[in-house]
C-alpha cells in the first residue's frame, strides 16, 4: 500500500494512522491519505502557519486557507 506523501503528511498523518491501526482503531482501508480518518487527522494537526506563510482556515469544512 505505497502512497506518495509530502514529508509533513508522512511524519504526522501517516504515523498517526499507523498508531491507530496498531491499536485496532482503524481498518487497513483507512490507511489511505484520502480516507475519512486521514482527513480528520490532517485537519486536527495542521500547523497554524506553515513555512510558506499559509494560515489554517478557521472553517474546517472548507479545508486549509491558501
Amino acid at each position: 500500500m505505497w502512497q506518495p506523501a509530502c514529508r509533513w503528511h508522512h511524519d504526522v498523518v501517516k504515523q498517526g494512522l499507523e498508531r491507530m491501526l496498531d491499536r485496532g482503531e482503524l481498518m487497513t482501508a483507512d490507511m489511505w491519505l484520502d480516507s475519512a480518518a486521514a482527513v480528520r487527522l490532517t485537519m486536527a494537526n495542521l500547523p497554524l502557519e506553515d513555512e510558506g506563510g499559509c494560515q489554517k482556515s478557521s472553517d474546517r469544512s472548507r479545508g486549509p486557507a491558501v
